[in-house]
């Protein structure tokens, strides 16, 4: 006669499976080899997901090889309480809604409109300069170059600078003093 006090507590056998697909993570996760080989054989359906929400298949692809890169680098972080695809379908739509929420920046401060560099007060007389900072500013990170069109273009300090990014005050002024020098050494580089 079965345990009536093991049949309450697992009536169909699941903490038996979920023993053995913990057995099957910690190998999973032991190999990095197999990890990402099973990382690899989700690839297409990721991509067919990205496909569906983006639209793009080009825009698909990048977001799946980002999305398959992030879980090789955080495997560590896969804990086996859903299965791999479910995991690397998280990570995938994340950075989807990171993409989304980057494009719609871009948008609101204007950095995709030619426009907005061009209304930037050239320095004291010398129109080459502007010029040079324009180019310098294109060649900047996104998030770099959104710090610096965010603080001086539109006045935020670091606390508006960090909601808009999405960081911390701290992190929003990091961000900004490395885009200030990479700008500062590439203006120095042209002189």
């Amino acid at each position: 006669m079965p345990d009536p006090d093991r049949q309450r507590a697992d009536p169909d056998g699941r903490d038996e499976r979920a023993a053995a697909r913990l057995v099957g993570v910690d190998r999973l996760l032991a190999d990095p080899g197999a990890f990402a080989d099973a990382c690899a054989a989700e690839r297409l359906a990721i991509f067919r997901t990205l496909l569906a929400v983006s639209g793009d298949p080009d825009l698909a692809d990048d977001l799946a090889q980002d999305a398959l890169k992030r879980a090789l680098e955080r495997r560590e972080q896969y804990r086996g309480d859903a299965p791999l695809g479910a995991w690397l379908h998280r990570i995938a739509l994340n950075s989807w809604r990171d993409h989304v929420r980057w494009r719609r920046l871009r948008r609101w401060v204007g950095l995709d409109d030619p426009a907005t560099w061009a209304v930037a007060a050239p320095p004291a007389g010398d129109p080459d300069a502007a010029i040079d900072l324009r180019r310098a500013l294109a060649r900047l990170p996104d998030r770099q170059r959104a710090a610096i069109v965010l603080r001086y273009y539109h006045d935020y300090d670091y606390a508006a600078i960090g909601a808009a990014l999405g960081v911390t005050a701290g992190s929003a002024g990091s961000i900004l003093s490395r885009a200030i020098d990479r700008l500062e050494a590439e203006l120095r580089d042209r002189s």
